[in-house]
């Protein structure tokens, strides 16, 4: 990739965190239109709103699906982007590269973590929650030429895959957790109907998942992840409405509600691994640096000057250990102040 191409890297916001706002990083409200109904976090304050309306846009504008936010998650934004940012719907916003983070997930740009446990840590845990902050803004906001060389030579970056059953049991069995079993045996019906050509029990199968709905993709590709991810969930939504609207033991209504975000969440993971199994694209995966909750809109501007404060006390971080080792809920820990030092 030549460093003049135009990349856009949106980050879905639905309450307030560290902003993570440049020529290159979009910031937007998922669910805008609907941010006054409660979410899964419940009712968001008038602090919390004013805060997300007055430092970015929200996917409400144009040609949008903002409405559907409670069950579609992070898609709103990713649709937003696809129908006004890539010319598709019309929008002026033309753009070579586009890509998706969450307020709290974002990409080891630089590689400061996984650079030393590549191969141990799967994603970071902040145990304090203000901490995270001013971690955020000091090592984890990389400048345009570090997105650019992390993009120089591939056209689909992606979260490094690693072992999980958040979807899926080991033996490619489909299981209970997120969502019921029947649901995701009829989505994943129609995501074949509407995609003949893609091999879903191989991607399935796999002992790795790629998930987050994290990427950057040059535009065709994300033009193909979107032809590949909505007409089905639309279509689920649409046909099977009333199942994951209605009440079913051991599952929050909420959660329930969002059974098509999560969904579109392993539809990802398929295309994922349909892409670097065709090989006709360069896929590189990368890092994912993943922050506990985070803080709220009243405190946001207090983190720069507290910096002396927050790197005395005695915050720690987890790095929990890949599964493939057989290490399942153990951690490693590293001081705070240790990992600061790497930085300054």
């Amino acid at each position: 990739m030549k460093n003049s191409k135009n990349i856009k890297i949106i980050v879905s916001y639905h309450k307030p965190a560290s902003l993570l706002k440049s020529d290159i990083f979009m910031p937007i409200h998922a669910g805008r239109v609907i941010a006054r109904e409660k979410s899964k976090d419940g009712n968001a304050s008038e602090c919390d709103l004013n805060w997300l309306f007055s430092n970015m846009r929200g996917d409400d504008s144009g040609e949008n699906i903002s409405a559907l936010n409670r069950e579609l998650n992070e898609m709103t934004a990713i649709y937003w982007a696809w129908k006004n940012l890539t010319g598709n719907g019309g929008g002026a916003d033309k753009v070579d590269y586009i890509g998706h983070m969450h307020y709290r997930r974002i990409f080891d740009f630089e590689d400061i973590f996984f650079s030393r446990w590549r191969r141990d840590c799967e994603r970071l845990h902040a145990s304090d929650g203000e901490f995270p902050e001013l971690i955020l803004r000091t090592m984890f906001m990389p400048s345009n030429e570090v997105v650019r060389n992390c993009l120089r030579e591939c056209d689909a970056l992606i979260p490094c895959a690693h072992t999980n059953e958040h979807f899926l049991e080991r033996k490619g069995n489909l299981s209970e957790p997120y969502i019921p079993i029947p649901l995701v045996r009829k989505y994943l019906e129609i995501l074949q109907e509407k995609n003949p050509t893609a091999d879903i029990d191989r991607a399935l199968r796999s002992s790795k998942r790629h998930f987050w709905n994290i990427f950057v993709f040059r535009r065709d590709v994300f033009n193909a992840f979107c032809e590949f991810v909505f007409p089905p969930v639309f279509e689920f939504c649409s046909r099977f409405k009333d199942e994951f609207i209605a009440e079913k033991p051991g599952l929050s209504p909420m959660r329930l509600r969002r059974t098509p975000g999560f969904l579109a969440e392993l539809s990802f993971h398929i295309f994922c691994s349909n892409l670097i199994a065709r090989g006709n694209v360069s896929v590189r995966e990368c890092g994912v640096v993943q922050f506990k909750e985070l803080a709220t809109a009243s405190n946001l501007g207090e983190f720069p000057m507290r910096f002396g404060k927050i790197a005395e006390a005695a915050c720690n971080y987890f790095f929990r250990l890949d599964a493939e080792k057989r290490m399942k809920h153990k951690w490693r820990l590293i001081s705070s102040w240790e990992l600061l030092k790497r930085k300054f």
